[in-house]
């Protein structure tokens, strides 16, 4: 039989603040969990991607993210695919 909301009592706000706490904390607590890698797993090889770039400036930020190393340290091996035209693009 349910109760009405009469008989429960009020919600108060402190409560409601206890509750919200214990499940944030219940989060932070089990979110690691599983998170850290095995260490006897050897890495795995680079992912490889291809990528098209034509000699304009929209391009610079590939070449540079390729210079600074960032896709190395995201596990990718780019080749980039110089064309002179769009239309080459085009299979």
């Amino acid at each position: 039989m349910m109760r009405a909301p009469s008989e429960c009592g009020p919600a108060t706000p402190s409560r409601f603040l206890q509750i919200l706490g214990s499940l944030i904390s219940l989060c932070l607590l089990l979110s690691p969990v599983g998170c850290a890698p095995d260490e006897d797993d050897a890495p795995a090889p680079p992912d490889q991607v291809r990528a098209v770039v034509i000699p304009v400036l929209f391009t610079a930020p590939f070449h540079i993210a390729q210079h600074e190393g960032y896709f190395t340290e995201e596990n990718l091996e780019v080749e980039f695919v110089r064309l002179t035209r769009n239309i080459d693009a085009i299979p």
